[in-house]
């Protein structure tokens, strides 16, 4: 699977959890010790506006100013698929995985950062199944993808507290524990 379908079906995956989140969910605490389910789902919308600046070359101040705004609205579905569609196009344009973006983290590729979106899209969705009760199971080809992608290039966040350590449990068989384990998370 190459990385616009790996990024275009992580992007389903996210939706697919986000769609049921209940008026009572926003609250409920997440994987992610410091979000509750509104910060985490703002989170991601506000990287899908962040990654979309970077690659149309936002410096890093520009791109951090976003991080106190309300990206969810009124719908955040509809804020969802505003945001995605937004930062696949700018993906999709010419030149834009060559090119280098100024990440808060370290400058890296338009590639790289592709990557760190399939990453979030990805992990998020099984963040917010966990947080809900829905199904946490992702989707094993995206789950493959993004596992090699991780095991040859890392994160390139390991500073500056964008994942957690990796868990113990990275030696397990199943590809979605080790995936989560490398980022953190204890399923």
């Amino acid at each position: 699977m190459d990385a616009f379908e790996t990024l275009e079906r992580s992007r389903v995956e996210f939706r697919r959890v986000l769609v049921d989140v209940g008026d009572e969910d926003w609250d409920a605490p997440t994987p992610c010790e410091e979000w509750d389910v509104r910060e985490l789902v703002n989170h991601v919308l506000g990287g899908n506006r962040r990654y979309e600046m970077l690659l149309r070359g936002a410096t890093p101040d520009e791109v951090h100013a976003t991080r106190s705004v309300d990206h969810v609205g009124d719908d955040a579905v509809e804020s969802f698929d505003a945001s995605a569609a937004d930062v696949l196009a700018a993906f999709s344009e010419s030149g834009a995985l060559a090119r280098t973006v100024h990440h808060p983290a370290g400058d890296r590729s338009g590639l790289d950062l592709l990557w760190l979106r399939v990453a979030e899209w990805t992990v998020h969705a099984w963040d917010l199944a966990r947080a809900i009760g829905a199904d946490e199971e992702v989707d094993p080809e995206v789950v493959d993808s993004l596992l090699s992608r991780l095991t040859d290039h890392g994160t390139g966040l390991d500073a500056g507290g964008y994942f957690e350590e990796p868990t113990v449990d990275t030696a397990a068989t199943d590809p979605q524990r080790r995936l989560l384990a490398l980022v953190g998370r204890s399923p």
